[in-house]
Order: structure tokens, then sequence, then C-alpha cells
């Protein structure tokens, strides 16, 4: 687990952010907790030791600035999941989360790189091995082919990158 931590002095909150994984698939979850600590000079029985915590995550792709919309649940609890296939494959995301307390503030900001995931081929029936043709075998000659129809059943592959439900999920194979 990564973590990225921010602390920019006695009087400012800090800010440390654990990412489960730099580098995801479209189809998994991105988790991010945040680990808060209050200013080093609030005493005891100062506003900033009891203050709320206040956060407020965002997800932007790096490049364009295109904001990924989360639900405001997620924006303001102590960590963050990405829904599955909510970021796209091939592009570079920035995770920041910004802890307020009272009128103090700060910023921590995680990189996750979402790669594209290779096919999942399924193939269904029989026992998976396709015969071919052995001339060696007694009374086969070179031209001779395996006999009767074969039917290869791909219907189940997938591109993992998009929900099963997204027409381009569906392989081409039937």
């Amino acid at each position: 687990v990564e973590q990225s931590f921010t602390k920019l002095n006695g009087t400012a909150p800090g800010l440390a952010l654990n990412l489960q994984k730099e580098t995801v698939g479209a189809f998994e979850q991105v988790k991010v907790q945040s680990i808060a600590v209050r200013p080093a000079s609030c005493s005891q029985t100062s506003a900033l030791a009891t203050a709320p915590l206040a956060f407020l995550w965002s997800v932007t792709e790096v490049g364009s600035g295109a904001v990924v919309p989360l639900s405001e649940v997620l924006k303001t609890t102590g960590s963050l999941t990405v829904p599955a296939y909510s970021l796209t494959p091939g592009k570079v995301y920035a995770l920041a989360c910004r802890l307020t307390i009272l009128t103090l503030s700060t910023t921590a900001v995680r990189i996750v790189t979402v790669s594209s995931a290779v096919p999942q081929a399924v193939i269904l029936g029989g026992d998976r091995t396709v015969p071919i043709a052995n001339a060696s075998l007694p009374g086969l000659s070179k031209s001779t082919c395996a006999t009767g129809a074969m039917v290869i059943d791909a219907s189940e592959s997938r591109n993992r990158d998009f929900p099963k439900t997204d027409s381009r999920a569906v392989s081409g194979l039937h």
C-alpha cells in the first residue's frame, strides 16, 4: 500500500492518503483511505481539538481535467471507493482529498492509472481440444480433416474494459 502525506506546518491539518493500487483495470474498484492529523498547535481545549473533520474528494482526468462524477455521500467521507467502470482505460486520474478543520485546510493527491484489460476468453462445451489432421496416423492422408461439424461457442467471451451490459463488451463470436 502506497502512502502520500501532506503536512504544511504545525498550524495546518495533516493528511495522508492510502491508495490500494496505483494501476487498476476499468473492471476494478479504486479504494483510497485518508488519515487525518489535527494541527499540532491545537491544545486539548481549543476548538480545533474537537471540531469536525470535513473531507471533500474529487477525481479528475490528468491532462483534460475532466471531472468524474461522484455521489455526494462518497465526497464527504474519510475514504473513497470509485466504483468499477467509472474510469476509462488508458487514462490517468488524480484522486484528491481536501481536509478542512474550521478555517484550516490541506489537500493531498494520489495518481492512478487505468490499464486496458486483456479480453476474457471463454470457450464453452467439449473438452476445449480442437482436433487437427495427423497424417502419421494409420489410414489418414495428408488431406484428411477432422470429421463432423465442430461448434466453438465463445459467446461468454468479453472485453472487461466495459460492463457486461455494455454492447462494446460482447465479443463477435457466437
